[in-house]
Parts: structure tokens; sequence; C-alpha cells
């Protein structure tokens, strides 16, 4: 699930609520509230900006959340009654839990906290291996150059990802290909693996990434997205194996391992391209 569509699910969930008899209740705003002048205009805008349910990975360690949104705060602020962001985190935690690829939505201090399927994750990786075989699907409109010291990490973070798919390949280990039955299964597995998951969550945000940067016209979230896929690559490679030991027998994980470092090179190597950056082979 790409981090677009955990907002974009967000704002589903928030316009099923105002077309529901009993949705403004369920927001908090009753009685006088709900009678404000401006408030009905409020909330029908919300509803065409999908910034207001932008979502992000959480700052705060030891968050079991995968991403998090700041929409119900947003929203309450709006109406001048950030008195209300609870009740709006609760009501649209609650509408969103039950979408595709959710696991869990909840509620915190206002925001609203989702956790998505392993499954979901799974197919984010799918879609960079099929992209990878088009890479026009991953360039961004414009370029933004910076110094190639600004994007050193990504720039060796993409060479060892290229000389791990090398490696691999000399010993015979071979990703899964597309239209393998197997595939989404061993991906789905995969993303439990150690250093994995927040892999796959750093890749999940790579269109975000690239859409903030153009909204922005600055290269900062691009570089800021870049780092830290590029040090959760580095976590990913040091405690896990894509190739076996010696004479060992190549396995389904291997070869999963492998889809999940193939599917970060594109992400690497696009938001280099933005930056007006290549990205080295070889380190």
């Amino acid at each position: 699930m790409w981090q677009e569509e955990v907002g974009a699910a967000l704002a589903a969930g928030f316009a099923r609520l105002l077309g529901q008899p009993d949705g403004v209740r369920r927001l908090g705003l009753t009685g006088s509230v709900a009678s404000v002048p401006g408030t009905a205009a409020v909330l029908a805008a919300a509803v065409g900006d999908p910034r207001v349910f932008r979502a992000q990975r959480p700052t705060a360690r030891g968050q079991r959340a995968d991403f998090t949104s700041a929409a119900a705060r947003i929203l309450a602020q709006r109406l001048d009654r950030m008195d209300l962001a609870e009740a709006l985190a609760l009501a649209l935690a609650g509408e969103v839990r039950g979408a595709d690829g959710v696991a869990d939505a909840w509620a915190r201090d206002g925001h609203v906290l989702v956790s998505v399927t392993s499954a979901a994750l799974a197919r984010v990786v799918e879609d960079l291996l099929d992209a990878h075989r088009d890479p026009g699907a991953l360039d961004a409109s414009t370029s933004v150059p910076v110094a190639p010291a600004r994007a050193a990490a990504a720039r060796l973070a993409h060479a060892r990802a290229r000389n791990l798919t090398r490696a691999a390949h000399a010993h015979g280990v071979r990703p899964w290909s597309d239209g393998d039955a197997s595939r989404g299964a061993a991906l789905t597995s995969l993303v439990d693996e150690p250093g994995a998951r927040d892999l796959v969550l750093c890749l999940a945000g790579s269109r975000d990434a690239i859409a903030r940067a153009g909204e922005a016209h600055r290269p900062d979230p691009v570089i800021a997205h870049l780092d830290r896929t590029a040090a959760a690559h580095r976590a990913w490679f040091e405690m896990t194996r894509v190739t076996p030991r010696g004479a060992g027998a190549i396995t389904s994980a291997h070869r999963s391992r492998l889809c999940l470092n193939d599917a970060a090179t594109p992400v690497l190597a696009g938001g280099l391209a933005i930056l007006g950056l290549d990205a080295p082979e070889h380190l």
C-alpha cells in the first residue's frame, strides 16, 4: 500500500462519514457546532483537498503504526475548534479501519495512526519490480539539481544494491518473475523479516516524496526520502543474506530478498535522477 493510498483511504472515509445520516454526529459536530456558519463549506472543501489527509511515517520511535495523519487536527483547526480533534480522529480511524490493505487504525492525540497488511506492502514491491522494466513510470516532471554531496548516502546505497544483485546472480539466485504465482506469498512473508518492513515502507513513500518536491519546487523532500531509504537499505543489508552460505541451497527467501533489493534500485535511481545525479553501478 503506497503512502498516498493511505491518505486516499482517509479522504474516502471522511467523505463516507459526511454522506451518512449520523456522520456529522460521529464527527463530534453536533448541535450549535454543526450550525456555525461556514462549517459545511469547510467540510466540503476538505473532501476535495488531498493534502488534508496526507499520510506520513511516524517520527516517534517504538510506534507500531506504519503511517500517521494529522487530518483530524487540520480539520479541527479549520473549524477553529481544536477540542474536536480527538473526536474527528476517532471517527476517521473507525472509517478507514475496513479499507483494503489496512490492518488496523486508531486515534492518538488527535492523529490517525494506520498499520497496513504485509500483503499490501508486498504489492508495493511487486509494483516497483514491474516499473523497473518501464523506467519512465518513475520519472518526475521536473528536475531539481543539487550537489552530489547532498545525496552521497543514496548514491552509495544504489551502488551497494547493484553490487548485491550482481553477487546474487553470480551465485545463481534469481528474483521471482512477473506472473509467478508464488511471488506474492513469498514477498508477503519477506515483509515480516528483520529490517524488511522498514525498507518497504520507505519505498512506499517514494511517489509522495516526488509529489511534495514538485509542490514545494525544492529538492528537500526527495533528499530526505533518499536518506531514509539509504539508511533502511543499509540496515536491512547488514542483517540479511541474499545468497546462501557456501554450497547451501538457494531458497525462496533468497529470491524474495533479491526482489526487495531490486525494488529499491529504481527508487534510489529515480530519486537521484530528479536531483540531476547519476546512480553509480559500483562502489
